[in-house]
Protein backbone atom coordinates (compact mmCIF):
# COMPACT_ATOMS: atom_id res chain seq x y z
CA UNK A 1 0.00 0.00 0.00
CA UNK A 2 1.39 3.34 -1.05
CA UNK A 3 2.14 5.92 2.15
CA UNK A 4 1.56 9.82 1.03
CA UNK A 5 2.40 12.53 2.81
CA UNK A 6 -0.26 15.17 3.24
CA UNK A 7 0.27 18.82 4.54
CA UNK A 8 -1.97 19.67 7.32
CA UNK A 9 -2.66 22.97 6.29
CA UNK A 10 -4.34 21.55 3.17
CA UNK A 11 -6.66 19.20 5.53
CA UNK A 12 -7.28 22.16 7.34
CA UNK A 13 -8.57 24.06 3.88
CA UNK A 14 -10.48 21.28 2.86
CA UNK A 15 -12.92 20.85 5.67
CA UNK A 16 -16.58 22.11 5.06
CA UNK A 17 -15.93 24.73 7.24
CA UNK A 18 -12.32 25.31 6.37
CA UNK A 19 -9.97 26.48 9.05
CA UNK A 20 -6.49 27.55 9.24
CA UNK A 21 -3.50 26.29 11.35
CA UNK A 22 -2.50 28.59 14.60
CA UNK A 23 1.03 29.26 14.60
CA UNK A 24 2.84 26.37 16.53
CA UNK A 25 5.91 27.26 18.70
CA UNK A 26 7.80 24.51 18.73
CA UNK A 27 7.97 25.19 15.06
CA UNK A 28 8.68 28.45 15.16
CA UNK A 29 12.56 28.71 13.47
CA UNK A 30 13.14 31.84 16.19
CA UNK A 31 16.14 31.99 18.94
CA UNK A 32 13.74 31.75 21.67
CA UNK A 33 13.62 28.70 23.54
CA UNK A 34 10.28 26.09 23.78
CA UNK A 35 9.56 24.12 26.50
CA UNK A 36 8.82 19.92 25.76
CA UNK A 37 7.30 17.63 28.01
CA UNK A 38 8.26 13.96 27.31
CA UNK A 39 6.51 10.98 29.02
CA UNK A 40 8.12 7.52 28.96
CA UNK A 41 6.46 5.40 31.47
CA UNK A 42 7.38 1.91 33.16
CA UNK A 43 4.56 -0.38 33.58
CA UNK A 44 3.46 -4.22 32.28
CA UNK A 45 1.73 -3.43 28.27
CA UNK A 46 -1.06 -6.08 27.66
CA UNK A 47 -0.68 -7.35 23.67
CA UNK A 48 -2.39 -9.71 21.85
CA UNK A 49 -4.56 -9.58 19.09
CA UNK A 50 -7.31 -7.85 20.56
CA UNK A 51 -5.72 -4.88 22.29
CA UNK A 52 -2.09 -3.23 23.09
CA UNK A 53 -1.85 -0.46 25.67
CA UNK A 54 -1.62 -0.31 29.61
CA UNK A 55 -2.45 -3.95 31.48
CA UNK A 56 -3.48 -1.86 34.42
CA UNK A 57 -6.28 0.67 32.82
CA UNK A 58 -6.53 2.40 35.33
CA UNK A 59 -2.90 3.01 36.09
CA UNK A 60 -2.34 3.82 32.70
CA UNK A 61 -4.95 6.70 33.05
CA UNK A 62 -4.21 7.90 36.04
CA UNK A 63 -0.19 8.45 34.20
CA UNK A 64 -1.44 9.47 31.44
CA UNK A 65 -4.18 12.38 33.04
CA UNK A 66 -1.52 13.46 34.93
CA UNK A 67 0.83 13.73 32.32
CA UNK A 68 -1.35 16.20 30.38
CA UNK A 69 -2.61 17.91 33.16
CA UNK A 70 1.15 18.75 33.78
CA UNK A 71 1.79 20.04 30.41
CA UNK A 72 -1.11 22.01 30.64
CA UNK A 73 0.17 23.74 33.69
CA UNK A 74 4.06 24.27 32.46
CA UNK A 75 2.07 25.81 29.75
CA UNK A 76 4.39 23.52 27.40
CA UNK A 77 4.94 24.17 23.33
CA UNK A 78 5.47 20.24 22.24
CA UNK A 79 4.03 16.96 24.50
CA UNK A 80 5.05 13.79 23.32
CA UNK A 81 3.67 10.20 24.35
CA UNK A 82 5.33 7.21 22.79
CA UNK A 83 3.03 4.82 20.60
CA UNK A 84 0.20 2.88 22.52
CA UNK A 85 0.49 4.85 25.89
CA UNK A 86 -2.59 7.11 26.19
CA UNK A 87 -5.70 6.09 27.08
CA UNK A 88 -8.58 6.86 25.13
CA UNK A 89 -10.11 7.52 27.96
CA UNK A 90 -7.95 10.71 28.43
CA UNK A 91 -8.61 11.42 24.70
CA UNK A 92 -12.15 11.94 25.86
CA UNK A 93 -10.84 14.34 28.61
CA UNK A 94 -9.46 16.53 26.06
CA UNK A 95 -12.53 16.23 23.86
CA UNK A 96 -14.48 17.06 26.96
CA UNK A 97 -12.25 20.41 27.89
CA UNK A 98 -10.84 18.31 30.55
CA UNK A 99 -7.26 19.58 29.13
CA UNK A 100 -6.60 21.72 26.84
CA UNK A 101 -3.32 22.37 25.24
CA UNK A 102 -2.17 26.33 24.94
CA UNK A 103 -2.58 27.71 21.92
CA UNK A 104 0.54 27.35 19.55
CA UNK A 105 1.03 24.40 21.24
CA UNK A 106 1.29 20.60 19.85
CA UNK A 107 0.40 17.82 21.45
CA UNK A 108 1.76 14.36 19.55
CA UNK A 109 -0.24 11.71 21.87
CA UNK A 110 0.60 7.85 20.99
CA UNK A 111 -2.52 5.65 21.78
CA UNK A 112 -3.65 2.82 23.08
CA UNK A 113 -5.23 0.44 20.37
CA UNK A 114 -8.43 1.34 19.11
CA UNK A 115 -11.00 -1.06 16.96
CA UNK A 116 -11.94 0.80 13.43
CA UNK A 117 -15.56 1.60 14.62
CA UNK A 118 -14.74 2.85 18.30
CA UNK A 119 -12.54 5.21 16.30
CA UNK A 120 -15.25 6.56 13.43
CA UNK A 121 -18.11 6.64 16.26
CA UNK A 122 -15.57 8.64 18.10
CA UNK A 123 -14.91 11.14 15.46
CA UNK A 124 -18.54 11.24 14.76
CA UNK A 125 -19.50 12.10 18.18
CA UNK A 126 -16.47 15.19 18.46
CA UNK A 127 -17.79 16.42 14.99
CA UNK A 128 -21.30 16.66 15.57
CA UNK A 129 -20.47 17.91 19.49
CA UNK A 130 -19.27 21.35 18.40
CA UNK A 131 -16.38 21.60 20.94
CA UNK A 132 -13.08 20.44 18.70
CA UNK A 133 -12.65 18.56 15.39
CA UNK A 134 -11.41 15.09 14.63
CA UNK A 135 -10.33 13.67 11.57
CA UNK A 136 -8.74 10.88 10.28
CA UNK A 137 -8.38 9.33 6.50
CA UNK A 138 -10.79 7.19 5.48
CA UNK A 139 -10.47 3.55 6.68
CA UNK A 140 -9.92 0.95 3.98
CA UNK A 141 -13.28 -1.56 4.15
CA UNK A 142 -10.95 -4.49 3.37
CA UNK A 143 -8.91 -3.96 6.30
CA UNK A 144 -12.00 -3.40 8.73
CA UNK A 145 -13.31 -6.38 7.67
CA UNK A 146 -10.34 -9.02 8.63
CA UNK A 147 -7.91 -6.85 12.04
CA UNK A 148 -9.05 -5.68 15.16
CA UNK A 149 -7.72 -2.32 15.91
CA UNK A 150 -5.57 0.65 14.54
CA UNK A 151 -2.14 1.61 15.91
CA UNK A 152 -2.92 5.96 15.98
CA UNK A 153 -0.69 8.66 16.83
CA UNK A 154 -2.83 11.61 17.60
CA UNK A 155 -2.14 15.15 17.21
CA UNK A 156 -4.15 18.01 19.26
CA UNK A 157 -3.51 21.62 17.97
CA UNK A 158 -5.31 24.53 18.10
CA UNK A 159 -6.52 25.82 14.20
CA UNK A 160 -9.02 28.90 13.35
CA UNK A 161 -11.93 29.22 11.56
CA UNK A 162 -12.74 32.18 8.91
CA UNK A 163 -14.03 34.29 11.91
CA UNK A 164 -10.96 34.19 13.81
CA UNK A 165 -12.19 32.26 16.38
CA UNK A 166 -10.02 28.84 17.82
CA UNK A 167 -11.11 25.54 17.34
CA UNK A 168 -9.28 22.56 18.80
CA UNK A 169 -8.41 19.67 16.24
CA UNK A 170 -7.91 16.41 16.83
CA UNK A 171 -5.93 14.76 13.83
CA UNK A 172 -5.21 11.08 13.92
CA UNK A 173 -2.41 9.46 11.95
CA UNK A 174 -2.33 5.55 11.20
CA UNK A 175 0.96 3.10 11.92
CA UNK A 176 1.84 2.57 8.30
CA UNK A 177 3.28 -0.72 8.58
CA UNK A 178 2.71 -3.33 11.06
CA UNK A 179 5.85 -4.30 13.06
CA UNK A 180 6.60 -7.90 13.13
CA UNK A 181 7.30 -9.55 16.64
CA UNK A 182 7.47 -13.87 17.33
CA UNK A 183 3.34 -13.79 17.59
CA UNK A 184 3.22 -11.96 14.53
CA UNK A 185 0.28 -9.62 16.39
CA UNK A 186 0.17 -6.35 14.39
CA UNK A 187 0.92 -8.81 11.28
CA UNK A 188 -2.51 -10.30 12.14
CA UNK A 189 -4.46 -7.95 14.04
CA UNK A 190 -3.32 -4.37 12.79
CA UNK A 191 -5.26 -1.68 10.23
CA UNK A 192 -2.54 0.37 8.53
CA UNK A 193 -3.14 3.61 7.51
CA UNK A 194 -1.68 4.93 4.42
CA UNK A 195 -1.35 8.65 5.57
CA UNK A 196 1.48 10.71 6.95
CA UNK A 197 0.98 14.17 8.11
CA UNK A 198 3.74 17.15 7.47
CA UNK A 199 3.13 20.95 9.58
CA UNK A 200 3.95 23.94 8.20
CA UNK A 201 4.98 22.00 4.57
Amino acid sequence: MAITIVDVEDVLAQRPRPLTLAALQALNPARQPYRAFLLQPSGVIEANDVRVGHADARLGHALCSGFVAAAVQAHADLVVAPEYCVPWTVVEEIIAGQHRPPVGALWILGCESISPAEIQSLAQRCNAGNQCVFHHEPLDPRQVAQRRYLDTLLYVFWAKDANGQEVLFLLAQFKTVACRDYRDIEQTSLCVGRAIYAFNR
